[in-house]
């Protein structure tokens, strides 16, 4: 048995990207170009930050891109909502006209300017074009920014993340910050990822070294721990997912994970049974709408019931 094969990793540093193991990332893209309005700019309810200084050869910057590079880091995506109050005008992302941003800049110009403005969205293609935008020449590999920015790059900019370089990265965002839980939970994932494929056995006691004692009974962590120290086995994964849904009722993450082990068992009643109850609780996560209706049709096989892990941080969590 693989079990990995069955695993598809939600990745939510951003509420866009979404990774599944050996298969292809999926892209936001336009569903029309009538939906590009460049007539028009709207204003965006975006925070200023104090301006981000980075080192770059200016003779090599692409034409145009200068400008919107200036906006984007006197964005402060960090703050609340109430608190955005900035315009970003539409030509600024026209005239930016680098080959190698051009589906993150029509990914940005459609949540941020099509006909159906999605605002979480659009946070999240700037936060990533940014990131792109500023690591396109040398940084500076011990600023924490940087090194922020290089994870967000590497997450968005590639179809297969390479999770070893992610968790080299965050663990340098570790040391130079131990106690930030959302740079513990980062590291934590993506070393996981990183030896997805056959875990070997110290793993999970050289990750809980280095993670706050709290972590352990935080929810968003308990997909790993069982990831860790079941290595998928679905009977084990039972039994913890089980004590899982004990401790957090009303979780639905509880009820995935029991599904997922009750499937693999081919207990699939029983496993339709916690989907539901699942869906129950999330029941606007796009996921388990799917998943429900997949579990349920009559083609339904063992791969039908796709597990997920999710580590409950937001791109702009990696700058505090």
């Amino acid at each position: 048995m693989k079990p990995a094969g069955y695993i598809l990793i939600a990745v939510t540093v951003s509420v866009a990207a979404v990774f599944i193991l050996y298969q292809k990332s999926h892209h936001h893209l336009p569903e029309s170009e009538k939906q590009i309005q460049k007539a028009r700019t709207k204003e965006l309810f975006l925070g200023k930050r104090q301006a981000h200084s980075v080192a770059r050869v200016e003779d090599k910057v692409f034409a145009g891109c200068e400008e919107l590079e200036t906006t984007l880091n006197d964005l402060d995506f960090r703050r609340p909502p109430s608190e955005w109050a900035t315009t970003l005008e539409l030509r600024e992302l026209d005239n930016c006209e680098d080959p190698a941003l051009e589906q993150i800049l029509t990914g940005a110009t459609t949540a941020c300017f099509g006909k159906k403005v999605n605002h979480n969205q659009c946070v999240q293609q700037l936060m990533v074009l940014r990131s792109m935008l500023r690591t396109r020449f040398a940084v500076d590999a011990n600023d924490p920014e940087n090194v922020a920015d290089l994870i967000i790059r590497e997450f968005s900019n590639k179809k297969d993340p390479d999770f070893k370089k992610i968790s080299q990265m965050s663990e340098k965002l570790l040391d130079m910050n131990p106690t930030n839980l959302n740079f513990q939970k980062l590291w934590a994932m993506s070393k996981l990822m990183a030896n997805v494929k056959n875990v070997p056995d110290g793993l999970a006691d050289e990750i809980y070294r280095r993670l706050d004692p709290d972590m352990m009974e935080d929810p968003d962590f308990q997909a790993y721990r069982m990831f860790l120290e079941t290595k998928m086995d679905p009977m084990l994964a039972e039994d913890f997912s089980r004590d899982f849904v004990e401790m957090y009722p009303q979780r639905s993450q509880a009820y995935e994970m029991l599904g997922w082990s009750l499937w693999q068992q081919g207990r699939k009643d029983e496993a339709r049974e916690q989907a539901r109850l699942a869906l129950k609780f999330n029941p606007q996560d796009p996921w388990l709408l799917k998943l429900n209706k997949d579990l349920n049709s009559k083609n339904s096989n063992r791969g039908s019931y796709q597990g997920r892990l999710q580590i409950g941080i937001q791109l702009e969590d990696l700058y505090n």
